[in-house]
Formats: structure tokens, sequence, C-alpha cells
């Protein structure tokens, strides 16, 4: 969570109308709690955020005792969590834009469980661009294929309105997309064993010095002027994704989630979401399905 909002702090040196967009799995309860940087003013702006309030998902209180256990749990990561969007004036978006019928957004399901830890941030500012955020549900876990990824997590569809670029914007500027990390599954089970872990913190170590002297060259050449704020956040992530990715092959290793028959049938469903072939039976989940391929034309 800390080095999430170091991330976010270092988009003060982007020009004032770039938009960054964070999101992920932060793991962290925060109920329907509002960030506390809102205004009075601001709260008619910003629509109420529809959370999880089982007593269970709610954030540690304000006044909480430091943490000091290298386990944090997720109300005490929701509590830090509220801390960084306050001192970034981010906001969450998933819940903002839900209508009077539709039941709680939840982002996680799994079996009996529900909740929502997953998290779509934008700087307040340009919450004017946002036209919608909602999640696509997964009501039952009959519904998921079972040849696919063993995922939990519901996706999240973002809208934003932007205003094109200009035709005759030289090609120049446009930077070269980075060559990202390939996405793998490890061996987390391993990290159960005392000593396991204890080998893989110090590989850490030893690999996060490595990566913090790529970051400060980095940095420089963004301070600079070498390389654009978005390459620098590009390389920055292939630089940290693949630090944490050589230490776990390296400690506990990767594994295959799919064999070669489920791998294909998984590539053929993705395949037909990708051009808008797939549909699901639940009215609900084909509401928004509908509604995701009607904004991508």
């Amino acid at each position: 969570m800390h080095v999430s909002c170091h991330a976010l702090t270092q988009q003060n040196h982007s020009p004032a109308d770039d938009i960054h967009i964070y999101a992920g799995d932060f793991n962290a309860h925060v109920a329907d709690e509002n960030e506390t940087h809102i205004t009075m003013q601001e709260l008619h702006t910003f629509p109420p955020r529809v959370g999880d309030c089982d007593k269970r998902h709610m954030s540690s209180p304000p006044a909480a005792a430091p943490i000091t256990s290298t386990r944090i749990s997720s109300p005490q990561r929701g509590r830090l969590l509220l801390r960084m969007l306050n001192t970034t004036s981010f906001l969450i978006l998933n819940g903002r834009f839900e209508g009077a019928d539709d039941s709680i957004p939840y982002t996680l399901q799994r079996q009996d469980e529900a909740t929502i830890n997953d998290y779509d941030l934008i700087a307040k500012q340009h919450f004017p661009k946002v036209k919608t955020c909602y999640v696509i549900p997964r009501p039952s876990r009959s519904l998921r294929s079972k040849s696919g990824p063993p995922i939990d997590h519901n996706p999240i569809v973002l809208h934003l309105s932007l205003l094109a670029k200009s035709a005759t914007q030289s090609t120049a500027n446009i930077p070269i997309a980075q060559e990202l990390p390939p996405q793998t599954q490890f061996y987390s089970s391993k990290l159960k064993d005392p000593a396991v872990r204890e080998n893989n913190s110090h590989a850490l170590e030893d690999q996060a010095d490595k990566t913090e002297q790529a970051i400060q060259t980095l940095k420089k050449s963004l301070q600079q002027g070498i390389i654009t704020a978005t390459q620098y956040a590009e390389k920055a992530h292939v630089i940290i994704v693949s630090a944490l990715q050589v230490t776990a092959q390296k400690i506990i290793g990767t594994t295959e989630f799919r064999g070669k028959n489920a791998q294909r049938e998984h590539l053929t469903q993705r395949r037909q979401q990708d051009n808008g072939h797939f549909s699901a039976d639940d009215k609900r989940i084909v509401a928004k399905q509908t509604l995701t391929q009607t904004l991508k034309k």
C-alpha cells in the first residue's frame, strides 16, 4: 500500500490534464466510507458510493492503533487505502453509478463469500470525464467456465469521455508500447512454509535494491525530459513486475492452471468475448455485457 501511495503521488509531476487511472485488487475493505478530502460543496457533485457494509467488511477505525504486525488485515488495508486517497485527492469510482434496483456491486465472489476489495481510482478533478463505472456480476459459481483460470474476481468496466487526438499529431511523440512481462501463476501455497517465506523475503530484498536503482535512473530520465510520464509509468511497471516474477520463479516456481485442451477452450472463449460473440445466460450479466459492447462502439 505504501508503494501504491508513492506511485499515486508521482502523478503530481505530470501535466494537470493528464488522467491517471489506478485499478486492481487492493484486498482492502472500506464499506461506503467517504473520502474526507471531499468538501461539503463537492458532496453534491459526486454521487454516493454503494459499498459492502457487512460488519465483517468495515475498515479499521481512523484512530486505530498503529500497525505493527507483518500480516495486515483487509480492514487495516482499507484504512490505509482511505488515507492514501485523502493524501492524493483520488476517488473510488466503482459503486457510484448503481441504479436503485441494482444489487451491491461485489468484486469478489467465492462460493458463499461476497465482498468488495477491487477498486478503480481517479483524481477528483477528472471525475466529470467519467461516464460510468460498474461491475459485471457473476451471481453463481456454476456460471464460471470450469476450464478457465481459478479467478473469483469480477471485471470492472470504466467508461471515460475523452477528446480524440488530432489526426495531424506527429507519430514521433507517441510512446512505443513497452513489452509487458508474461502473466504467470505461482505456487503461492509454498509460502506457508516459514523457511520458504523467509527465503522469499531475502530474495525480494535483493531484487528491491536492483529495482530501486533502475527506478531512480528512470526517474532522472523523466525529470530531464528524456521520457514522458506515460513512458515512465510503463517502464516502471515492467521493472517492478519483472522483479517480483524473477523472485517467485526462483523461490516457489510457476504452475500451469490449465491443461492443453482447457487452454484451447479458454482461448476460444476469449476470442468470442473479444469479438462480441459470447453471451451468458443470466439476464443481469447479459444487460451488462450489452452495455459494454455499446460503449465499445
